[in-house]
């Protein structure tokens, strides 16, 4: 096996730094809030999704093979909105809930998550 000695990658030209410290890196890895209005509710505070909660969220929505896009949509809002707060009991609520805001909701947290661009959210 050939031994590979900081090799640059093709296409990459390691001389053009300076680069982004470790440290400087992580820092833009917190994850804070954002306020929004939701048209005929009010203010609501969301955050985006880690990557540990765009599993789990997939997770609980799917079942033999099949996600339920209600239900994924429901865990986005369930996981991504800091406020208010709502619980899991609160899934067939949110499922049965009043689609523009719920999608409204979901929307901006798949945004801010940078699972969907501003364009692709306004054609769901």
């Amino acid at each position: 096996m050939e031994k590979m000695e900081n090799q640059p990658l093709k296409g990459i030209d390691r001389e053009s730094g300076p680069f982004v410290s470790e440290d400087a890196f992580l820092s833009k890895l917190k994850i804070g809030y954002e306020s929004f209005e939701v048209p005929g509710l009010g203010n609501v505070q969301v955050k985006p999704l880690a990557l540990d909660e765009r599993n789990k969220a997939l997770e609980a929505s799917t079942q033999n093979g099949k996600t339920d896009s209600a239900k994924f949509t429901a865990m986005i809002i369930i996981l991504g909105m800091v406020s208010p707060k709502i619980g899991l009991s609160r899934i067939p609520e949110l499922v049965a809930g009043h689609p523009k805001i719920v999608d409204t909701i979901s929307k901006k947290i798949l945004e801010i998550s940078g699972l969907a661009n501003p364009e692709q959210v306004k054609n769901v």
